[in-house]
C-alpha cells in the first residue's frame, strides 16, 4: 500500500495507478544546457543527481517504456505500476481501457530489477495489450 500526503491510501493490489509522466528531469537538463556557466552546470547536475532515488527511477523507466509502446497521452486510459516485489524482482502491472470503459485489458510481468530488463518488460507488456486490444481500441 502506498500512502499519499498522510490523508489517503492506494491499495496497489486492487488498483493500478496512472503512469508517471514527468518533465522535471528533462526541464532541468534543458536549463542546465542553456546555462553559460560551467560552474552552475556542474552544480546543477550534482544537485539533480543527489535527488535521484535509483529504485524509483528504474520503476519509472519501466512504466514509461509501457506508456511509450502504447503511444499514450494524458487522454488515453492507461495505467501501469512497477515496484520491487518481496523477492527483489520487478513486478509490473499494466492496464488499458476503452474510452467508454466498457473494455479493460490487464497484464503483468515479473523480472530482474535491472534497467534493461525493466525496459523490456514495459515494452513487452505494451505490445501484448496493443495486440489484444486490436485496431481502434482507443477511438471514441
Amino acid at each position: 500500500m502506498v500512502l499519499y500526503s498522510r490523508c489517503c491510501s492506494l491499495d496497489l493490489q486492487s488498483t493500478t495507478p496512472l503512469v508517471l509522466i514527468s518533465q522535471n528531469n528533462r526541464d532541468c537538463a534543458e536549463a542546465s544546457s542553456s546555462c553559460d556557466s560551467i560552474y552552475v552546470k556542474n552544480h546543477l547536475a550534482e544537485y539533480i543527481a543527489s535527488l535521484n532515488h535509483e529504485e524509483t527511477r528504474l520503476a519509472v523507466v519501466c512504466e514509461r517504456a509501457f506508456l511509450e509502446t502504447l503511444d499514450g497521452s494524458c487522454r488515453t486510459p492507461i495505467a501501469g505500476y512497477a515496484c520491487r516485489n518481496e523477492d527483489g524482482n520487478c513486478l509490473f502491472r499494466g492496464l488499458v481501457a476503452s474510452p467508454d470503459g466498457t473494455r479493460v485489458l490487464e497484464t503483468s510481468r515479473t523480472g530482474l530489477y535491472a534497467e534493461e530488463d525493466m525496459i523490456k518488460m514495459g515494452k513487452d507488456a505494451g505490445k501484448e495489450l496493443l495486440s489484444r486490444a486490436g485496431p481502434g481500441f482507443f477511438s471514441c
